[in-house]
């Protein structure tokens, strides 16, 4: 809750734009195995992605408590498939 004032805060400034609360960026995609089995696709959800005016760069952010090993891998699938994002933990 307090990062979000901040970054709300930041938006009204200017210092940031296109403020995206928990984006969702898709990891696997849904399909079937070789046993005709299917599975669901595989998504990271993260806190927020905005736009950095200063830098032109797009930043997703992600509030962690505790790093979980899900979290850990789908962070490692996050890096490969969207390295054009800068991901900030707080």
């Amino acid at each position: 809750m307090n990062r979000y004032s901040v970054l709300k805060l930041e938006l009204k400034n200017g210092d940031i734009s296109d403020l995206t609360l928990q984006p969702r960026f898709e990891l696997l995609s849904k399909g079937t195995n070789s046993k005709d089995e299917k599975y669901r696709k595989v998504e990271y959800v993260a806190d927020f992605k905005y736009k950095d005016t200063f830098t032109g760069k797009w930043v997703v952010e992600d509030v962690k408590g505790m790093k979980t090993d899900v979290y850990k891998l789908k962070i490692k699938f996050f890096y490969a498939q969207y390295p054009h994002y800068y991901f900030m933990e707080i």
